[in-house]
């Protein structure tokens, strides 16, 4: 990756890796495969998959990027780390800007919470048995039975149910929340978001902090997401700021 700025010596710099791009790009990467004619529908259904949950994990990198930034002793530290996410969220909103209170009822927020519960569905699976069933050419077809969904999004449980679309929704939701969380709540600039959530190179040398985006993060993302009417993920990153 090129960047432009001042040469730093290797032994007088420390990298921060934070992973929320990477997250990021991911949630974009898989959405747009998934809507590749050229690929069959199971690989489609991985690959929606993949993007949904790319998203959830950015909210959680980002909630734990956040605590990481308040002033507290490693004890304390220790016992935020294990809140829920939502939880981390409205703690460090409270640290941040005690003139805005973290709404749980509203839409974005909700999202979040269905998105998580979404998450966890996926992660901690469980074997579902059904009783009473002695001759089985009797089950209905996998195909006709009604897909369990989440009430918001409306997103299946059943990986075989996912579709394009529903990797889109999250996307745009995901975003909506990041924008109202960071931008309109926190009353974050976009410098600061980037400085808190793209990875970061420190020289002792210089002295100085720089914000670091993987190179085609510029293009790839406004490319891939072009009329999802993304907000927060289009605020420009340099590839490298003091």
């Amino acid at each position: 990756m090129d960047v432009d700025g001042p040469d730093i010596p290797d032994e007088e710099t420390q990298f921060t890796e934070k992973h929320f791009l990477g997250l990021l790009m991911e949630g974009v990467y898989f959405c747009d495969l998934s809507a590749n004619a050229d690929f069959e529908d199971t690989e489609k259904r991985s690959f929606i998959k993949t993007s949904i949950l790319s998203n959830v994990f950015a909210i959680e990198c980002a909630a734990n990027l956040l605590l990481a930034l308040l002033p507290l002793s490693s004890n304390l530290k220790e016992q935020f780390d294990r809140m829920p996410t939502l939880e981390k969220y409205e703690t460090f909103l409270f640290f941040r800007n005690k003139s805005v209170a973290f709404d749980r009822g509203c839409k974005e927020v909700q999202i979040v919470k269905e998105l998580i519960t979404y998450r966890n569905s996926r992660v901690h699976l469980k074997a579902q048995t059904s009783t009473g069933v002695k001759d089985t050419s009797k089950l209905r077809k996998y195909d006709d039975v009604e897909p369990k969904i989440t009430q918001i999004l409306k997103l299946p449980f059943s990986v075989s149910k996912l579709e394009y679309s529903h990797a889109v929704t999250v996307l745009q939701n995901v975003d909506a929340f990041f924008e109202k969380y960071f931008i309109h709540w926190c009353l974050f600039s976009p410098r600061e978001v980037e400085n808190i959530l793209f990875d970061s190179l420190y020289s002792k040398e210089l002295n100085a902090a720089f914000t670091l985006a993987e190179e085609s993060y510029e293009r790839f993302v406004p490319a891939k997401t072009a009329g999802m009417g993304l907000r927060f993920a289009y605020l420009p990153p340099p590839t490298i700021r003091k």
